[in-house]
């Protein structure tokens, strides 16, 4: 569980890092097309990206907030990935199914 929380943050670092400070940056910098309210907006985040590794949740909000919906995809295929990672390592850890079945008939006797 320890490796998939590595792997949560590490994914979040490199989202952070690259393609949303990027877009941070491109937004603070487009004087012609993009108001000042947005511009000081994005300003304001990107500092804050910079002293922190940020959660994959509020990373995705981030991106949705600003319409970064190329980024709203990319996180959202990364969060499953580990997702998927995180159930199987779950099912890993279930008794055998032998055990299980014995535990549902405990159950089913008590109830009787």
């Amino acid at each position: 569980m320890e490796a998939l929380g590595m792997a949560r943050l590490d994914t979040a670092a490199r989202i952070q890092q690259l393609p949303l400070q990027r877009e941070m940056e491109l937004l603070v910098l487009d004087r012609r097309r993009v108001s000042e309210r947005w511009r000081t907006a994005a300003r304001q985040k990107r500092q804050s990206l910079d002293e922190c590794v940020w959660k994959l949740q509020d990373l995705y909000q981030l991106a949705v907030d600003f319409s970064f919906y190329h980024l709203v995809l990319l996180i959202a295929d990364l969060s499953s990935t580990i997702q998927e990672r995180e159930e199987g390592e779950e099912i890993g850890k279930l008794p055998p199914a032998d055990e299980r079945a014995a535990g549902t008939e405990l159950q089913e006797t008590r109830g009787a």
